[in-house]
């Protein structure tokens, strides 16, 4: 990766998919002539050899100006490399508000959603236990009702009966007389 190849990232602890997703971005603008990346990666191979600080940059600022490179271009490289580090940032933290919207905000409007129907499938289910209730209890007077009726009626057939046989016995009595 470009920026492992220009720092010591592994002596920082840096996030390894962060140093990717920014090395892959910067790494296309790598150009021909010595510029800052070139600088970076000559100071992290001297320091690699041993070389202190002071003298790897030295070094590779005198060997950049046998190729007619100041640090004056150098400077205005690596103010370049933080810009493109600044339009990197603000790629990702489009992409990360992209997947905010996607992975987020969305799922929040789902719960939301959720929320709302299982509020009218409470109220509904009220609706229901309520109309239940109201079906038992005419259930209950109706039952009453055929109670009651069923009483009246078989009073009334009793009370009848009871009037024929008088009856019959009335007249049983006249056939017996007249006979």
């Amino acid at each position: 990766m470009l920026l492992e190849q220009m720092f010591e990232l592994e002596t920082i602890g840096l996030d390894q998919m962060s140093v990717k997703f920014l090395s892959d971005g910067l790494g296309s603008q790598a150009g021909e002539k010595f510029d800052y990346i070139k600088f970076r990666k000559a100071i992290k191979a001297l320091k690699g050899m041993n070389m202190d600080m002071t003298t790897a940059i030295q070094s590779t600022l005198t060997t950049a100006s046998t190729m007619g490179v100041q640090s004056s271009d150098i400077y205005q490289s690596a103010s370049k490399f933080l810009d493109l580090i600044d339009s990197e940032e603000h790629k990702f933290n489009v992409a990360l508000q992209r997947q905010s919207v996607n992975k987020i905000d969305e799922k929040k409007i789902a719960l939301d959603e959720s929320k709302q129907k299982i509020l009218e499938i409470k109220n509904k289910l009220i609706e229901l236990q309520n109309d239940i209730s109201k079906e038992e209890n005419l259930q209950l007077i109706l039952q009453s009702e055929i109670e009651k009726n069923q009483t009246m009626i078989q009073d009334k057939k009793q009370l009848f009966h009871e009037s024929i046989q008088k009856i019959k016995l009335l007249v049983q009595e006249d056939l017996n007389s007249l006979k």
